[in-house]
C-alpha cells in the first residue's frame, strides 16, 4: 500500500502544476506567440507568462519527485 498523504500531495501538485504551466502557454498562443521562438520582442509583455509557465513546470517536477519518493519509501522502508 502506498502512503495516502503523499499520494494526495502528488495529485494536487500534478493538477496545479499542469494548469499553472499550460494555461499561460495557451494564452500566449492566443496572443500570437509561435512555437520554438529563439527570441521575442520585449514590448509584447510575454515574459511574465513564460515565467509563470516555468513555475508550473517546477510544480510538475515536485509532483514527479513526490511519486518517486513514495514508491522508494514503500519499497525499501516497508518491505
Amino acid at each position: 500500500m502506498l502512503d495516502e498523504r503523499l499520494g494526495k500531495r502528488a495529485f494536487w501538485l500534478w493538477l496545479s502544476g499542469y494548469f499553472v504551466a499550460f494555461i499561460p502557454l495557451y494564452l500566449l498562443g492566443l496572443m500570437g506567440a509561435t512555437r520554438r521562438l529563439d527570441h521575442y520582442p520585449a514590448a509584447t509583455g510575454w515574459q511574465p507568462l513564460y515565467i509563470t509557465s516555468v513555475i508550473g513546470l517546477c510544480l510538475i517536477f515536485c509532483a514527479l519527485f513526490t511519486q518517486i519518493y513514495q514508491i522508494i519509501v514503500m519499497k525499501y522502508m516497508h518491505p
